[in-house]
């Protein structure tokens, strides 16, 4: 017989789901496991991960996504073992997670559901690790944030139950959905997942009929998790706000009856409204806040700088004041501001190299503009080149001073210098060296950490039992551990010495990825040998939609010579509105079934560059590959000229 069916529903999260997949491996000990993973239509891969490195897994492929509940139910229904243990992707257990909580559930006669402690990537406490029932009072003190001001009351933190130990086992109302372990004879009695909930919420409704039916639900700290992603992403969104509180609607109105149910639902009808809204509009004013700064500042620097240039030549500060001016300060700002912005510079992945060549290229733009002018509406050529090089200097610096507000490194670019500590084996360190050498180019590889108690020759700096002596010796930021060599159990107690205000990384047992999380509300970020895709970066798809625009234009204005000239121009005629409305793209992808960053479809595939060369010969998928990877606008322009005029 199957002791536990392990249930997952996967979507999109391929190199998290890999780490799961072998931590259970590591946590089956005695028990008889099957795990069966429901696959939401993905489309990094996952499938195929899953058929080639796990054979063993039973996988449900579905055509669509159908939502966290359906899936899993879909999971449930096929499931053999006498326990169900539903758990998400973005998990690691620890190694006695499983034994611990099939002993533990032997031993209780009315047990109904049972949940552990999770920790976030950092090996931080997660208070959703045990949870109250919705109620107005809840929905108040959650969504206002009054429990973070008192999170062991139990009055003003009912949703977390903050008044419970976290390190004691207890009766509670709710798990949390990415562990729920279950008796698959209760499932049978109070019913599936309901899947009016689509997601966020299930959790609640399935602990209240568990509870409902007769059955206890348990938090059961004795063994403990990681949960990378925590509750949820992007929590400030609008989105959020509405699905989860939707969800919390669907619970009132479905548990609740009479006055109070329409009490219950109006008040959570008047959150999602007030909280979505306040999110919106949060969310909104954090993205205009940087613009807004450097608007201002950067008109200042130039009305500044037309008035010294006035004084220290003519001798007034109002040389330089006409009709016009107010044109030209905020002209040469705005200009500014919007090439920085084409190339990426307000984007989260800002490149340091790009901001460097937007600022000769801008500055010989502004000179250009300057002597295509009429000679009477001609400013200052000195003014704009001084002006133009300080915004840029100034630019420059309250982007660093934007990073250091919100992830706390005076750098230009998001990721703050990395001075990592690897904890393994030799082998697993030089695997690892090989790819920080890639992907991290902003970093320092301290030393390797012996996984072991006993250190084994001079390639070690010393043992895990020194690690947190080793972390603050070095000034490491970053550790990195090697699951190949370690047990969970000694990772999780590594991150608990070390403490919290250090990043931590896992590394599969094959080490050719890592995954992290540097706190629960992120998504986690993904540092694999997979390679970044230049295409897939926000500013390469506004460069590239606005080659797409310009070029049309061109076609537009010189249709006649494209008639005379052009091979391709009744192509180009016809597909010219398409493109300019943003439907098409005038270069993409070759036909072909591989999965890349998505583009528009292309009036002309990318092929001209690489026709010549014989490692690309009849290959598209490699043709497609090198694109995304290595995109740039210059590709674009040299295809797209090749393939009207050749």
């Amino acid at each position: 017989m199957v002791d536990i069916s392990i249930i997952i529903v996967n979507y999109n999260v391929k190199h998290f789901l890999k780490q799961c997949l072998q931590s259970i491996q590591k946590s089956e000990h005695d028990l008889n496991i099957e795990t069966i993973v429901i696959d939401n239509q993905s489309l990094d891969g996952s499938p195929f991960l899953i058929k080639q490195e796990f054979p063993e897994v039973t996988l449900i492929e579905n055509e669509n996504n159908v939502g966290f509940s359906k899936a899993n139910n879909q999971g449930i229904a096929i499931a053999k073992g006498k326990y169900i243990l539903l758990l998400n992707p973005d998990t690691i257990l620890n190694e006695d997670c499983l034994a611990a909580c099939f002993l533990f559930s032997e031993s209780q006669k009315k047990l109904g559901a049972l949940g552990v402690k999770l920790l976030d990537g950092k090996g931080v406490f997660l208070p959703e690790s045990k949870r109250g029932f919705p109620s107005p009072w809840t929905s108040i003190t959650k969504l206002t944030g009054i429990w973070k001001i008192f999170p062991r009351s139990k009055f003003f933190n009912p949703y977390y139950l903050g008044h419970l130990p976290n390190d004691k086992t207890s009766e509670i109302d709710v798990l949390c959905g990415a562990f729920m372990f279950m008796p698959k004879v209760v499932l049978d009695e109070v019913g599936y997942l309901d899947e009016a909930f689509f997601m966020y919420g299930e959790d609640i409704d399935l602990s209240f009929r568990i509870q409902k039916g007769g059955f206890k639900v348990f938090y059961f700290p004795e063994t403990q998790i990681i949960h990378f992603k925590g509750e949820s992403t992007k929590k400030a969104s609008f989105n959020y706000v509405k699905t989860f509180y939707g969800a919390m609607k669907i619970f009132a109105e479905k548990h609740t009856k009479g006055k109070l149910a329409f009490f219950n639902v109006a008040l959570l009808n008047l959150a999602i409204f007030l909280f979505g809204f306040i999110s919106l509009l949060k969310a909104k004013i954090g993205k205009l806040v940087p613009f807004v700064f450097d608007f201002v500042i950067g008109s200042g620097i130039v009305l500044g700088v037309s008035r010294a240039w006035g004084y220290l030549f003519f001798k007034s500060t109002r040389y330089f004041v006409d009709q016009l001016f107010s044109y030209y300060v905020f002209g040469i700002v705005f200009l500014l501001m919007m090439l920085l912005f084409i190339i990426g510079h307000y984007d989260a992945d800002a490149k340091k190299r790009r901001f460097i060549m937007m600022s000769f290229m801008s500055l010989l733009l502004m000179l250009a503009i300057y002597g295509l002018m009429p000679v009477d509406l001609r400013f200052s050529r000195i003014v704009i080149t001084i002006s133009t090089i300080l915004l840029l200097f100034v630019f420059f610096n309250t982007r660093k001073l934007w990073n250091k507000l919100r992830y706390g490194n005076f750098t230009y670019e998001k990721d703050s210098f990395k001075r990592i500590l690897i904890v393994g084996s030799q082998n697993s360190a030089h695997s690892l060296i090989k790819i920080l050498e890639e992907k991290y180019t902003n970093s320092k590889i301290l030393g390797t950490v012996s996984p072991s108690q006993e250190t084994v020759g001079s390639f070690y700096l010393n043992n895990i039992t020194k690690l947190k002596e080793l972390v603050t010796l070095n000034k490491a930021n970053e550790v990195i551990f090697c699951t190949k060599d370690l047990e969970s159990s000694a990772i999780f107690s590594s991150m608990a010495s070390i403490g919290s205000g250090y990043s931590f990384k896992l590394a599969n047992t094959t080490n050719d990825a890592l995954v992290g999380s540097t706190n629960k509300n992120s998504s986690g970020d993904w540092f694999t040998e997979d390679v970044q895709f230049s295409i897939d970066m926000n500013s390469s798809r506004r460069i590239k939609r606005l080659f797409d625009i310009v070029c049309s234009l061109i076609v537009i204005v010189t249709f006649p010579l494209f008639l005379l000239y052009s091979t391709k121009s009744r192509m180009m005629v016809f597909n010219v509105l398409s493109v300019f409305v943003g439907s098409k793209t005038w270069i993409g992808y070759l036909p072909h079934g591989n999965i890349l960053p998505l583009l528009k479809p292309a009036v002309f595939p990318v092929l001209d560059l690489y026709r010549f060369d014989i490692k690309f010969t009849e290959n598209k998928e490699l043709i497609n590959f090198h694109y995304a990877k290595n995109y740039s606008v210059i590709m674009d322009f040299e295809m797209c000229t090749n393939y009207a005029f050749r």
